[in-house]
């Protein structure tokens, strides 16, 4: 500087100007922080004259930046529960870390860190976007919660952790397992009811509802089930036994779980049952009549018996023997004898007709036989079957079983009961004891039980007992809407995302079955996202079209999903997705071109032009710089005497990562008057105003190819000249 100067530096926190000989070094006096210092300064001097003029420079300073901003994560630790039925490849988590440095320095690459062997089998990360998805099914009966540390590194070096816990859904994966623990075989037909027979233990490696079991006995057997303690089950006795009626049994138990749908297993046990001399040997007849010829030879064989005995082994070895007896005041043995073990009866003697010539006379005997309860009730049909829907309402007739009883009397009266019935089908059905009619007590549901087993007996006045077996399946009818649950959903998504981008992941399910249980989905067709079918039961949703914050900063998106039962049912979930913002939009001017009317002798520091431009970002910061200008003088005419026509060129630049910019062309016309400088006044006229400043400041604006005013007071540089 020449002369008596006195310069400063404007909004220059952070600089100092050391002087040496009317030279002056721009120093800092603190560390610079780029992402927090304004490199924007003004230098102004002050000469020592009256009034005081002024000079001023703008300077820009660039500082480069610095790695000194680790990666910082969105959150500290990130919680999210999966199913474990998500196939391989599913979306389960992204997580996120920004970076406040620029370039090299604020690229975020994401890794596991000191993760167990489990979780790299199990997950993997996509070192660019952040994104965790599992590379093999998930089992919840394996692990039921899975914690792992994530890295996050910057071009520098620096790092930054977070903490993901996932905790894995139960689903029911799990048939209920049936062990046999103890069993007594073979047990003896005279056993009493309530004898066990067997111990059972079952198990289900799902939880709560899923893990959950009962157990019932198939089929029409003389056994019933029950439960002990825990996981334990008694096989017992539940009426008398006939090994002549069945020497052995196959047991079947049925073992279901509560899980939604039930998984059940079955497990057949053999069961014999040993013989107890229980049965008298029996004659084919209770009189034979046989003709022996007189004169026969002695020691011929006149006769064979054969009588029987349903019991085994030695309790149905058979020994004959004849009576003892007097004939003619012989004893019986002196005529015939019999083989003890075949039967066979032999004439001792020959015999004469005339010596065993009876005298006989008649009489005639009218016998009145009174009924004896010897026959027990006969149901028409074994097994009645029968198909039944599940909307049938309450107090509707199933099935009437029908049994009759040959004797007469009370003993052909009969009643009906249920025998053996498991508990859920006592609660969903009666049965007339006088009629055998089975109606409805509660209303059936498919998707609760889709068959029902139940075993009716049938008593006689006399007691005797009779059997048979009801199976009534339930058919399904489309009574549940399908139900929409979100797996997973990535918001925000910036609006750069490329067409086919996955933002969420969806399950439906729907409880009927058949047709009624298939679901198809859809969203709203206004919308830039569709969604399709991915695997199972899961659906994607996608961007479909490009997406732009600026028009729509984000959605309510109504998924849809209807069954293909008639009438469909239909149910639907609205997600909120919102919209990320990405530099995609430049500042913009109103118009290209502005012309500037000044007077000459204008006051220092006195605001000249106002602009705002519009940035269509979310909430933009803007600065403005001034580029280099171009001098245009007046040329001969004589209305361009005494005006200056000064081009100015504005450069407005947003604050994004990758900052876009525009600029607008300034034309400054200085002249004394308004009407000197209208030939130059190529636009639209901006009136002027000489804000109001101390006299000691109103100096004339200085103009040439090098040198330009801007306000030091009043107005900031982001809005005005």
């Amino acid at each position: 500087f020449e002369g008596e100067y006195s310069p400063w530096i404007h909004c220059a926190s952070g600089f100092i100007l050391p002087s040496s000989n009317n030279y002056f070094k721009l120093q800092t006096d603190s560390p610079l922080d780029r992402e927090i210092h304004s490199l924007q300064l003004i230098l102004t001097a002050l000469d020592g004259g009256e009034p005081r003029k002024t000079g001023t420079a703008q300077i820009w300073i660039n500082v480069t930046d610095a790695n000194d901003n680790p990666p910082v994560f969105t959150q500290e630790v990130y919680e999210v529960s999966v199913r474990e039925n998500s196939p391989a490849g599913s979306p389960i988590l992204q997580v996120a870390a920004s970076d406040r440095d620029e370039g090299s320095n604020s690229q975020i690459s994401y890794s596991f860190s000191k993760v167990a062997e489990k979780v790299y089998k199990k997950f993997r990360i996509d070192a660019q976007n952040g994104i965790i998805m599992n590379t093999e099914n998930l089992d919840f009966e394996e692990t039921e919660k899975y914690t792992m540390a994530i890295k996050a590194r910057d071009g520098g070096g620096l790092v930054a952790h977070c903490k993901i816990e996932i905790k894995v859904l139960d689903e029911n994966d799990n048939a209920p397992e049936v062990i046999l623990a103890s069993l007594s075989s073979p047990i003896p037909e005279d056993s009493v009811p309530g004898t066990v027979i067997a111990v059972i233990n079952v198990k289900d490696k799902d939880s709560e509802e899923n893990g959950k079991i009962t157990c019932h006995l198939q089929g029409n057997v003389p056994f019933k089930i029950l439960s002990s303690s825990n996981n334990y089950y008694k096989i017992l006795t539940d009426s008398p036994l006939d090994r002549e009626k069945a020497s052995g049994y196959n047991i079947t138990i049925t073992a279901t779980d509560k899980g939604s749908p039930p998984l059940s297993s079955n497990k057949t046990i053999s069961l014999q049952i040993s013989d107890i001399n229980d049965n008298p040997p029996a004659f084919e007849k209770s009189t034979y009549s046989v003709f022996v010829p007189e004169n026969n030879p002695s020691g011929a064989s006149i006769f064979a018996l054969k009588a029987s005995d349903p019991d085994l082994d030695r309790n149905s070895r058979i020994t004959y023997s004849i009576l003892n007896s007097n004939m003619e005041d012989l004893p019986l043995s002196s005529y015939v004898s019999i083989n003890s073990e075949t039967g066979t009866i032999y004439a001792q003697r020959s015999f004469d007709y005339e010596q065993f010539r009876e005298k006989t006379g008649t009489a005639q005997i009218w016998i009145n036989v009174t009924d004896a309860n010897d026959n027990p009730p006969v149901f028409n049909e074994e097994v009645y079957k029968l198909s039944l829907k599940e909307s049938a309402p309450k107090g509707s007739l199933v099935i009437q079983v029908k049994a009759s009883d040959a004797d007469e009397g009370p003993n052909a009266q009969i009643r009906y009961s249920f025998s053996n019935i498991p508990a859920k089908a006592s609660q969903k059905f009666s049965l007339d004891p006088e009629s055998g009619a089975i109606l409805v007590r509660e209303t059936l549901d498919f998707e609760e039980s889709r068959s029902y087993m139940m075993l009716v007996e049938a008593k006689d006045g006399g007691g005797l007992l009779a059997h048979c077996k009801v199976e009534i399946d339930v058919l399904d009818e489309n009574d549940n809407a399908p139900e929409i649950l979100l797996t997973s959903m990535f918001s925000p998504v910036p609006e750069d995302s490329l067409p086919g981008t996955v933002i969420a992941l969806i399950n439906v399910d729907d409880r009927d079955e058949g047709e009624n249980g298939k679901v198809t989905c859809h969203i709203q067709y206004n919308l830039p996202f569709k969604i399709i079918s991915s695997s199972n039961s899961y659906y994607k949703l996608l961007t479909d079209s490009p997406l732009d914050r600026e028009k729509a900063s984000g959605y309510n998106i109504t998924i849809t999903a209807t069954d293909k039962g008639s009438p469909p049912l239909s149910s639907n979930k609205t997600i909120s997705l919102q919209i990320s913002d990405i530099n995609d939009n430049p500042p913009a001017f109103e118009k290209s071109t502005y012309s500037v009317f000044v007077p000459e002798n204008n006051p220092s520091g006195a605001s000249i032009f106002r602009h705002q431009s519009l940035g269509p970002g979310s909430g933009p910061q803007l600065t403005y710089h001034l580029l280099h200008p171009q001098q245009q003088h007046g040329g001969a005419a004589s209305l361009l005497l005494h005006a200056v026509k000064q081009k100015l060129v504005v450069l407005v630049k947003d604050n994004g990562k990758a900052p876009l910019s525009a600029t607008v062309v300034l034309n400054l016309v200085v002249a004394e008057n308004f009407q000197e400088a209208l030939p130059e006044m190529r636009l639209v006229f901006i009136p002027w105003t000489i804000s109001t400043l101390p006299s000691s400041e109103r100096v004339p604006i200085y103009l040439n190819s090098s040198k330009y005013v801007m306000s030091r007071t009043g107005h900031s540089s982001s809005d005005a000249i």
